[in-house]
């Protein structure tokens, strides 16, 4: 992934968590990991592992296919 990629797919999950009113600190519990990383994957500034991704995915009820419409 490029980081417009990673950009992008901050923005997706940023937006959908504030759809549902979750704070940063709630959905990190919920996908136990670190309030800091998810901060990070929201503002693109550093890489994660899929796995990761699965959890806040899974959490926000994104699917998948969302990362095709991302921009490349």
């Amino acid at each position: 992934m490029t980081s417009t990629i990673y950009s992008e797919l901050g923005k997706l999950i940023k937006k959908r968590r504030m759809e549902l009113y979750i704070s940063q600190e709630e959905l990190s519990w919920r996908c136990g990991i670190n309030v800091n990383s998810l901060g990070r994957i929201e503002r693109a500034e550093g890489e994660f592992l899929v796995a990761t991704l699965f959890k806040i995915f899974k959490e926000l009820n994104i699917d998948f296919s969302e990362l095709n419409k991302l921009k490349k």
